[in-house]
């Protein structure tokens, strides 16, 4: 298996469950990619709302 990274950027819990927020994703990408990202996930959540 491969690394894990997990550069967890906040942590938080909901009852019993522990969320963990990483930016391993996107922590070495330049603005221009960083700012693909977010207009790709939020044209998935608008996909998936209709």
């Amino acid at each position: 298996m491969g690394e894990n990274k997990n550069n967890v950027i906040s942590e938080f819990k909901i009852g019993g469950t522990t969320i963990k927020i990483c930016d391993d994703y996107c922590k070495n990408k330049n603005k221009s990619d960083v700012n693909n990202i977010l207009n790709r996930i939020s044209q998935n959540i608008n996909f998936e709302n209709k």
